[in-house]
């Protein structure tokens, strides 16, 4: 931010978070534009009812109140899509696998660690939900998540460590 501020005199991270906001919504020509609550947000901005960041918050409450099932679907699979997903959706699968098992280890780590520090363990766990929830109320893709995957990957450290100490024992032992 400082370098920023230095270059331009503003201070700053984005100003695109509308605008990442109303794509996030929109998902045009993506994976994500044939759902219902996508299509409903085309027409509400087609019809000036998306101006601003507000607005965009207030159509999801809408869609709570008048779609929970719709808008269930469309957050959930935008919360799996933040996991894996490039905006130009290339490679998407190959990134899901090689992705999978940093989430499988980090929630196989992130349970030990709940067991034996758990306050620790809850405010990693707080920061990964709270990028996750960014990554997700913008255009959710992977590059969004990057800061929730580095704090997920200090559990699949732990994850890792606790697998292969059962794998090594599991192999003295016969």
């Amino acid at each position: 931010m400082w370098i920023v501020y230095q270059h331009t005199g503003h201070g700053g991270i984005s100003g695109g978070l509308y605008p990442s906001m109303l794509h996030g919504l929109f998902y045009r020509d993506g994976a994500l534009g044939n759902f219902a609550l996508a299509q409903r947000a085309l027409a509400a901005d087609a019809a000036g009812q998306l101006q601003n960041s507000a607005d965009v918050a207030v159509f999801y409450l809408r869609q709570l109140t008048q779609h929970p099932l719709d808008l269930l679907a469309f957050v959930g699979a935008k919360t799996a899509r933040a996991w894996y997903a490039s905006i130009a959706e290339t490679n998407d699968i190959v990134t899901l696998i090689v992705q999978a098992p940093y989430l499988l280890l980090g929630i196989h780590g992130a349970r030990i660690c709940l067991r034996r520090h758990r306050a620790h363990a809850l405010f990693l766990i707080g920061g990964i939900l709270y990028f996750w929830l960014t990554a997700v109320s913008v255009l959710a893709v992977v590059r969004y998540m990057m800061p929730a995957v580095v704090m997920l990957l200090m559990f699949a450290a732990v994850g890792a460590e606790d697998l292969w100490k059962r794998v090594s024992r599991a192999l003295t032992v016969r």
